[in-house]
């Protein structure tokens, strides 16, 4: 498909999009163009083998095209806007294919959701009915938008570094403070590929980490401290923190 001209305010062309942060869907101050993803890898606990109920699953870490991307994005917002933008232009376009889909085939569900309960960070989420099939499997394919690598300066988003400025800040000297968590949510994405060969690396030496994971999934699943089937993501852990904890 050619590129996709995205206007500087399109909190009217994506109403599945669902801020809820001050600043967000506001800093964006050109047009921009979404194309294809330069590259899609498979990620997460699919990957390693160590996938463990009611929780099953697997990521796709779909890195887009460096042409969208600006030096200073980091900055105010203006890469998780574009992120965002190109979430709901992913799940328009699968609605879309599936929806034209014949009678009587494989039926799939886009829905366009909060990563990690984040809603700044939308991910594309696909559910799959099988012909036949009462309910829809228990397997879920997540699409994650992704920085390609050296897109931002990891220094510059480091946890003692200010990304979030207002428009005066520069005029009036004003120290905004560091903003830890918004530049660990853009660094999230940078480092995504490199956590998979970490992990990948780690289970190259240890034979029984996705055995591990699994447990340990599965112990804070029964204690309530990892959301089970049905319920929204963002509780107290992660299955990636989890992950990251065996290793």
């Amino acid at each position: 498909r050619k590129p996709r001209t995205v206007p500087a305010d399109f909190s009217g062309m994506y109403p599945g999009l669902t801020p809820r942060r001050p600043g967000f869907i506001r800093f964006i101050q050109e047009s921009f163009e979404i194309s294809a993803p330069a590259r899609v890898d498979l990620v997460g606990s699919f990957l390693l083998d160590a996938s463990a109920k009611p929780r099953l699953g697997a990521d796709l870490a779909v890195e887009m095209p460096a042409s969208m991307l600006h030096e200073r994005d980091h900055v105010n917002f203006k890469y998780l806007n574009k992120r965002a933008a190109y979430a709901a232009e992913m799940a328009k376009h699968l609605t879309a294919a599936y929806a034209s889909a014949p009678e009587g085939t494989t039926s799939v569900t886009v829905e366009l959701t909060p990563w990690s309960g984040d809603p700044v960070k939308p991910c594309v989420v696909l559910r799959v009915t099988f012909p036949g099939a009462k309910r829809p499997s228990p397997w879920v394919v997540t699409l994650l938008p992704v920085a390609p690598r050296g897109a931002f300066a990891a220094a510059k988003l480091a946890p003692l570094k200010n990304a979030l400025r207002p428009a005066d800040a520069e005029k009036t000297q004003q120290d905004c403070g560091p903003s830890p968590h918004y530049n660990s949510a853009v660094m999230e994405d940078l480092r995504m590929r490199d956590t998979l060969e970490l992990l990948d690396g780690v289970e190259q030496r240890y034979v029984h980490f996705p055995d591990a994971v699994k447990l340990l999934k599965v112990w804070a699943t029964q204690r309530g401290l990892l959301a089970a089937k049905g319920e929204a993501a963002g509780t107290t852990v992660s299955g990636f923190a989890l992950t990251m904890l065996c290793a």
